[in-house]
């Protein structure tokens, strides 16, 4: 992801939908050390003088930060003293300990983007949620969760994978171990269907390493949905690490097949459903 000074997330919703209130945020690299010191907190509103962003960072259970009614997306960054590698170290978790009120905490993962600033804040790269994965704990009152943020080309967009092998047709000529991935996005509607396209999917997509084994969740794979009645591909995407994905711009009501698309090549792809897109909720 590269060197960064300032990290900032931003928060879709709420439980309540009215307020984001956290007791502490930390911002680990990939050896578990608090990056997160010796800088400065922002916030895009706070609640009032007692809840301010710096509250988030101060190391204490017995403050919290909070914004103020209906401010979403809420957003809260920190500027470090200098730039942290993350490309080499990477942030690789998230520390958030939840306020006692369910209704002031995101709604999910899924709420929750993380965008980069190089110059104090004044402009900031594109906000990225779909490279997240709960690594631990729960989103629930008074208690404490981590997630991890993998390596993303920030300015495409383009989640990078190393892919080893040799390019077609240039014998004896090694892959460069970098394939771009393309982003998660509804692509052009068929319109020989007539289907009002606000329809949203959320599931999951799990692989078993044999027969016998149980299901385990399909972390960080390739999702296609193809549409049921003619196997037209209407979305792709990624998963996060717990297998979850949500996609959006579907045609409301229309069932669809997931199939999952491993780009590792250790597994076989595979399609499961059908899954019916409802409106969001």
């Amino acid at each position: 992801m590269g060197a960064h000074k300032s990290w900032r997330l931003s928060f879709a919703g709420s439980n309540g939908g009215t307020f984001i209130q956290l007791t502490e945020v930390t911002f680990l690299d990939q050896t578990g050390a608090d990056v997160s010191v010796g800088g400065t907190a922002g916030a895009s509103s706070s609640f009032s003088s007692a809840y301010l962003a710096a509250n988030a960072f101060d190391k204490s259970l017995a403050t919290d930060w909070s914004t103020t009614s209906g401010d979403f997306p809420a957003r809260l960054w920190y500027t470090c003293p200098t730039a942290v590698d993350v490309r080499a170290v990477r942030i690789r978790a998230v520390r958030i300990r939840c306020s006692s009120s369910f209704g002031y905490l995101p709604r999910s993962l899924g709420d929750i983007g993380v965008s980069t600033s190089d110059d104090g804040g004044l402009t900031w790269s594109p906000s990225f949620s779909y490279g997240l994965g709960l690594t631990s704990g729960s989103i629930a009152a008074s208690s404490q969760f981590e997630f991890s943020v993998i390596a993303v080309d920030l300015a495409n967009l383009a989640l990078l994978q190393p892919q080893p092998g040799f390019l077609q047709g240039r014998a004896a000529v090694p892959y460069s171990g970098l394939d771009v991935v393309p982003r998660m996005s509804s692509l052009r509607q068929d319109f020989r269907q007539q289907g009002v396209t606000t329809g949203v999917i959320t599931d999951r997509v799990m692989f078993k390493a044999t027969p016998s084994s149980p299901e385990s969740p399909f972390a960080m794979g390739r999702v296609w949905l193809l549409r049921l009645a003619d196997g037209y591909k209407a979305w792709e995407g990624w998963s996060n690490q717990a297998g979850y994905y949500t996609a959006t711009g579907l045609e409301l009501g229309v069932d669809y097949i997931a199939v999952g698309i491993d780009p590792q090549r250790n597994h076989k792809a595979t399609g499961a459903g059908p899954v019916r897109a409802v409106e969001a909720p």
